[in-house]
């Protein structure tokens, strides 16, 4: 099984190694998953199983980028906000690479979104996963009571 830190790896060979356009897109992907999968692991598994059920949340691979996102915005813990924001901020930079071909990417934006990829992940590690199954909770039973 893969965990987020390994797609941060990759995110910066991809960075690294390679000067081409479509890697440094590839690389601002990579850096992206590596904090989404990472997140939602912390997310999921200790969430109200009860919860989860009424959203349609069968496993962590169903919960949506949106619904990540937001939980993790609405957590009641300033750096856990924090984290929602630069998630969001990173999952935009994604999104062009991913969709908007006529952007033109280059090497910086492949860095600052490792480099943003590099403190969400170290920010998330020293959180409680209580803080962010609690969000998580939360953020559900505004929609699945």
């Amino acid at each position: 099984m893969l965990y987020g830190p390994e797609f941060l790896e990759t995110a910066k060979y991809l960075s690294q190694t390679r000067n081409d356009e479509a890697s440094w897109r590839s690389s601002i992907s990579r850096a992206y998953y590596a904090c989404y999968i990472s997140i939602r692991i912390k997310a999921y598994h200790y969430c109200d199983s009860e919860l989860l059920k009424r959203a349609g949340i069968k496993n962590e691979s169903k919960i949506r980028h949106e619904q990540l996102i937001g939980c993790v915005k609405s957590g009641s813990e300033a750096n856990l906000n924090k984290l929602g924001y630069d998630l969001e901020d990173l999952n935009r930079r994604r999104n062009t690479a991913d969709y908007v071909m006529t952007a033109t990417i280059s090497s910086s934006d492949a860095s600052k979104a490792i480099e943003l990829a590099t403190r969400i992940l170290d920010i998330a590690s020293k959180l409680s996963i209580d803080l962010f199954s609690d969000a998580m909770s939360n953020y559900l039973r505004k929609f699945y009571r």
